[in-house]
């Protein structure tokens, strides 16, 4: 399985990368439905969601044998629960408030939110764009990076228990390259600091067996800088 994980894991992102907007394949799929029927950048935005929930989310389901998918992916609870882990909930204060910070930054709010058509409708497309964002973008992200790409990589019957997080911390940061680049176009500086956030939502299935913590610390990372730039800007730099 690990293999054959990794060879699939290195095809979709590179299919993906050049689907999604500023990808060499974008332009060219715009031109037809149902993105040409849009208007705004909500072409480019309907786009990038459809790319990341096949390629990222429904790909990797069909990988994995239906037995075990459930465990080899984290789609299941938790193993203990983050809520009772004083560390989970620092870091669901650092990078939800970092990212809050970088929302005052003009580079990052020219790029955020995806969709200025959309969050300029009125505070129902607000709405739609957060649901929209965290399960066809946030979702199928945290299911290939830090489900598909680690948790099959682990060695058959690795030790689970919490004294053994940081053995297996190599296997959890070999998805921090491909998911740090999976971002064509974006700032610099979002780029370097998706390396430590890569890192840690890795060490967070580790430590749960699960992507649903670090799923969580993701959608109110990202959904933090997207309101602040709403709230700062108006949507745009």
């Amino acid at each position: 399985m690990r293999p054959f994980a990794i060879l699939i894991a290195g095809f979709i992102t590179i299919l993906y990368m050049q689907i999604v907007p500023e990808g060499p394949w974008s332009d060219v799929l715009l031109q037809y439905p149902p993105f040409s029927l849009l208007e705004g950048d909500l072409p480019g935005y309907a786009l990038r969601m459809m790319a990341t929930t096949l390629l990222f989310g429904v790909l990797p389901l069909f990988c994995v044998s239906s037995d075990c998918r459930t465990q080899r992916l984290g789609l299941n609870r938790p193993q203990k629960n983050p809520f009772n882990d004083p560390l989970f909930l620092l870091t669901l204060l650092v990078f939800p408030g970092l990212s809050t910070l970088s929302g005052f930054d003009s580079t990052m709010a020219s790029f955020y939110p995806y969709s200025v058509t959309l969050t300029g409708s009125g505070l129902g497309g607000i709405v739609l764009h957060l649901l929209i964002y965290t399960v066809f973008y946030y979702l199928p992200w945290e299911l290939f990076f830090r489900g598909f790409l680690i948790l099959p990589l682990l060695p058959d019957g690795a030790d689970t228990s919490p004294s053994s997080d940081f053995r297996w911390m190599f296997f959890a940061s070999v998805q921090i390259i491909p998911s740090a680049l999976a971002h064509p176009g974006h700032p610099i500086q979002e780029l370097f600091a998706a390396l430590p956030f890569g890192m840690v939502c890795g060490y967070c299935v580790l430590r749960y067996r699960s992507i649903w913590p670090g799923f969580l610390l993701h959608v109110l990372t990202g959904l933090a800088l997207d309101i602040t730039v709403l709230l700062h800007w108006g949507g745009s730099a």
